[in-house]
């Protein structure tokens, strides 16, 4: 296809990826297929580091996991979780996000962290616009697939070279394809215009727009939350999503009653707004 990629190998057992790890060079990472936000990745400098990594990300589901699983209607999700072996590209992090319809691109949204909660962790601040080079690298995939719907390519920017080399393809949306149209690229209604058979450009976003994602940004640090609030990411017409995060903020010990006071005061939600 063209497109850069680290060097990779999937393993099945320690052996294997130990093995792996001598090939490609240390150091590498270990991930996990079925894993988000960067929490199945690991790094590892050593051989023991290895076995210790694979042994982690390996690990049986309980059995309380699995009875969730069932009630939840998720018992899709695999048991056994494929780990693969891939080396470390010096630099940093970045996605391409696209949604298509039968391998046509119908619009597509770059990011980049700005700010994230640890170096693998998930995002608190990300800056969103266009890029060249994840578009084609993105767009050659989704044609090559057929692809239909959205889908998250993850890309590491070389620190050396600033060459972009494709790490993975997440066939779902993820917490920011939303925020298209901030930059003019409103990805959901791109969806909506080709599944109704309205031919349109491929959306391309204009410009930039630095976004604090809510609620990690204000679960990260609220005087800073407070001071971007008007860029802050809050589902402000949706409530009960709006209360769902609250809450999960007021159970780790954050202000949320404050954060709804300040909102309805900035106006961003109904002054009969209740959180409780």
């Amino acid at each position: 296809m063209g497109a850069p990629v680290p060097k990779s190998k999937l393993v099945r057992t320690p052996t294997e990826a130990e093995c792996a790890a001598l090939s490609i060079g240390f150091p590498v990472f270990l991930k996990a297929s079925f894993s988000w936000a960067g929490q199945g990745v690991i790094r590892c400098d050593t051989l023991e580091q290895v076995k210790t990594a694979f042994s982690n990300l390996s690990g049986k589901s309980s059995w309380i996991k699995t009875v969730a699983k069932h009630v939840l209607a998720r018992n899709w999700y695999p048991e056994n979780i494929a780990i693969e072996v891939q080396q470390a590209v010096a630099g940093h992090s970045v996605m391409f996000n696209i949604v298509a319809l039968e391998g046509k691109v119908l619009g597509g949204l770059f990011a980049r962290r700005s700010e994230c909660v640890a170096q693998n962790g998930p995002s608190t601040t990300v800056t969103i616009g266009d890029h060249a080079e994840c578009r084609w690298s993105a767009e050659k995939m989704v044609t090559a697939m057929g692809a239909s719907g959205f889908l998250a390519f993850d890309f590491m920017c070389c620190e050396k070279t600033g060459k972009m080399f494709l790490l993975e393809c997440n066939p779902r949306p993820n917490q920011i394809f939303h925020l298209g149209q901030k930059v003019g690229a409103n990805l959901c209604q791109a969806l909506v215009d080709g599944l109704n058979g309205r031919q349109q450009p491929a959306l391309i976003p204009h410009g930039e727009a630095v976004i604090p994602l809510f609620p990690q940004a204000w679960m990260q640090n609220e005087k800073t939350a407070f001071a971007q609030l008007r860029d802050l990411d809050v589902p402000k017409n949706d409530s009960k999503l709006l209360n769902f995060m609250l809450r999960r903020g007021a159970n780790e010990g954050h202000a949320s009653h404050r954060l709804v006071d300040v909102l309805k005061g900035q106006g961003m939600v109904p002054a009969n707004y209740t959180f409780g």
